[in-house]
């Protein structure tokens, strides 16, 4: 997920129940004494809100947040995965 002028300290990830929500805030920055005349993109907070399968091991859920991009890895439990079944020769 992108999320350009967010910091890590404006990113927030829940999970509650089968909820999965993101929140990211963007503030306006201008240096001390100077005013704000013209910005790439405007302050807005970031939210999104996924429901997530019984399938997904919350105790796995990774996220890493570098430069502006979020990226999260949903692992699933081990019950779950694909399981591939060898053919015997007879």
């Amino acid at each position: 997920m992108e999320m350009p002028g967010v910091t890590r300290e404006n990113l927030e990830i829940l999970m509650e129940n089968n909820d999965l929500e993101i929140r990211g805030k963007v503030e306006a920055y201008a240096p001390a004494g100077k005013e704000l005349k013209y910005s790439e993109f405007s302050p807005c907070d970031y939210y999104r809100k996924f429901t997530i399968g019984n399938d997904i091991d919350r105790n796995k859920i990774n996220a890493t947040f570098d430069g502006g991009v979020l990226t999260l890895v949903l692992q699933k439990h081990e019950a779950v995965k694909p399981k591939k079944i060898p053919i015997k020769v007879e």
